[in-house]
């Protein structure tokens, strides 16, 4: 489907979600000056990242993470700020009655929290856009860690051979490595290790996978925990 067609598609969505009234629900209106009389209120759609996703598809991709990396900068140096004012405030005089710094500045601190908030949304919506994208959840701590897990950096960086030999003693055989399934009760290497494709597979249980499945796996945790103790490696 070409971007133009999918743009109809939304287009005619949007329509669809018209009430009776002509006007669309959870809408933030919006008037639009008009020659015809009795003209209806407009309103301005708000695009949801599903629908986002589901009509730009991978074209939006590069916007998503442009925005992504800028919020997440932009969080970073609120926080600091915050940090820093609520520290500068604890160290100023308290004066009762009077115009002080201190009372400046505990006057700031609350916008500056908004602030924080807002930013925050706004990066949960996009790390929401990406999960779409990808399939599956791939983030952690959206707001104490803003920003997003590069889940294809991750897995190339790592050695698939030196995570997996924490856990199995493999020995190479050739351009692979092999060793006994840490899944089942293995009496011969049935466990082979991949390194060019970065892939595991057990010739006897019928598993397989990447270096995170085989963690998510061997530590019986979901994909996130994977993720993050394969971060830290």
């Amino acid at each position: 489907m070409s971007r133009r067609e999918r743009r109809l598609v939304m287009s005619e969505r949007l329509q669809k979600e018209k009430d009776p009234r002509g006007k669309r629900e959870s809408f933030h209106a919006l008037n639009v000056p008009s020659s015809s009389e009795g003209a209806q209120e407009y309103t301005a759609p708000e695009i949801t990242p599903e629908i986002a996703i589901e009509t730009f598809c991978e074209d939006a991709r590069e916007p998503v993470c442009d925005n992504l990396k800028r919020y997440c900068r932009e969080w970073q140096r609120k926080k600091a700020q915050i940090i820093e004012l609520e520290r500068i405030i604890l160290t100023l005089p308290i004066i009762e009655n009077q115009i002080s710094l201190r009372g400046l500045y505990e006057v700031m601190l609350p916008k500056m929290q908004q602030e924080l908030r807002q930013i925050e949304w706004h990066i949960r919506r996009l790390q929401h856009c990406l999960e779409l994208l990808e399939q599956q959840k791939i983030f952690t701590k959206p707001a104490d860690i803003p920003g997003h897990i590069d889940v294809s950096t991750l897995k190339n960086r790592l050695d698939i051979v030196d995570v997996v030999s924490r856990w199995v003693e493999l020995r190479q055989s050739g351009r692979t490595h092999k060793g006994r399934c840490p899944f089942h009760d293995d009496r011969s290497p049935s466990f082979v290790v991949y390194p060019e494709n970065k892939r595991w597979w057990c010739f006897a249980c019928s598993e397989g996978g990447d270096v995170i499945t085989f963690v998510q796996k061997i530590r019986n945790c979901g994909f996130r925990e994977a993720v993050v103790e394969l971060q830290r490696l």
